[in-house]
């Protein structure tokens, strides 16, 4: 995917916020340019998810249905 490629510009962008935002992504792993795409996935969504003020365990559950809603409909 493209996006893969633009990881480690938009978690340096939603790292370089200060207060709350940087205090939490500072406590995730930093990401080089080898990390193995899955964990710079999780890394940039955690990322996210601070950045909008959301909690990491609601983007899971939302995933995991979101995902069971979709093999049963034969989607994705």
């Amino acid at each position: 995917m493209k996006l893969d490629g633009r990881c480690c510009e938009l978690m340096q962008i939603v790292r370089k916020k200060g207060g709350a935002i940087r205090e939490q992504t500072n406590q995730l792993p930093t990401v080089q340019e080898d990390t193995d795409i899955a964990t710079k996935r999780e890394i940039a969504l955690k990322c996210l998810t601070f950045n909008m003020g959301e909690a990491v365990e609601d983007l899971k559950d939302f995933l995991c249905s979101f995902g069971k809603k979709s093999a049963e409909s034969g989607a994705l």
